[in-house]
């Protein structure tokens, strides 16, 4: 009985199932219209506006949803802002900043995204402004050069401090503090771990330690063991920002001459 009450019950769904009326274009519609819609892949030159002018603010070239080519912002006065260079996606080529005159501010050269060759920025009124040097695999070299708007090459520049600290007795280590001159503080600090020299080639390698300054003093603790001795030379460079913009890199030497007995 059980089972003929079942299958009794089952008619029963079926049949009421199948008298449900059938779903208007409208409801059908509707549920369809739920369904998010893949979005198209932008393509060719897409231009944005100021908010109600015809003036262009951005202008983007795509290729399958990609930067692709050139890349321009402008200033509401019309004139040309930010061009910079893609290739799938990633910058490629040329890239210039402009001030609101027109006048070029800003050359970068970049390779699958990163910075090589010489960046230079420029005064308002055209004069070279300062040389940041890079290499090939996008780090910064030695050698960066600034000018005044007179085009007279600048000389006066942070150097790097070093106090040494006696924890000999209280940890059986020495503390070397790191700043530099002319109170600045935005600053990267690097240490060989080898006894290698510092130079233009690695001073990015994996073989030196960053040191990140708090309040512009970063601190470097040198263990030495009771009965050992440290006599060597120490080279650190620094690596920061001028008032003028620029990075800049800068380098110097101390002689550590340290006993625990």
């Amino acid at each position: 009985m059980k089972i003929q009450a079942l299958f009794v019950a089952s008619l029963l769904f079926t049949a009421s199932a199948c008298n449900l009326p059938n779903p208007s274009k409208e409801e059908v519609k509707q549920a369809t219209s739920s369904t998010p819609k893949k979005a198209k892949k932008r393509e060719g030159t897409i231009i944005t506006y100021y908010k109600d002018t015809k003036i262009k603010k951005i202008e983007t070239t795509y290729k399958n949803g990609i930067k692709e080519g050139p890349a321009k912002n402008f200033y509401k006065n019309g004139k040309l802002k930010i061009l910079i260079t893609y290739k799938n996606g990633i910058k490629h080529g040329v890239a210039q900043k402009y001030y609101e005159s027109g006048q070029l501010y800003r050359e970068t050269m970049y390779k699958e995204g990163e910075i090589i060759g010489e960046r230079k920025f420029y005064h308002k009124n055209g004069e070279l402004k300062a040389i940041e040097p890079y290499n090939q695999k996008g780090d910064l070299l030695f050698g960066t050069k600034e000018f005044n708007s007179k085009g007279k090459q600048l000389t006066k520049y942070p150097t790097i401090k070093i106090n040494e600290i006696d924890n000999l007795v209280l940890g059986d280590e020495v503390i070397l503090e790191f700043s530099l001159s002319m109170k600045r503080k935005n600053v990267t600090f690097y240490i060989p771990q080898t006894d290698d020299k510092i130079t233009s080639n690695n001073i990015f390698d994996n073989n030196m330690v960053p040191l990140k300054p708090q309040a512009g003093i970063a601190k470097f603790r040198i263990p030495i063991p009771k009965g050992m001795s440290i006599m060597k030379k120490l080279e650190v460079a620094a690596e920061y920002t001028t008032y003028g913009g620029a990075k800049k890199l800068t380098k110097t030497s101390y002689n550590l001459a340290l006993s625990n007995y």
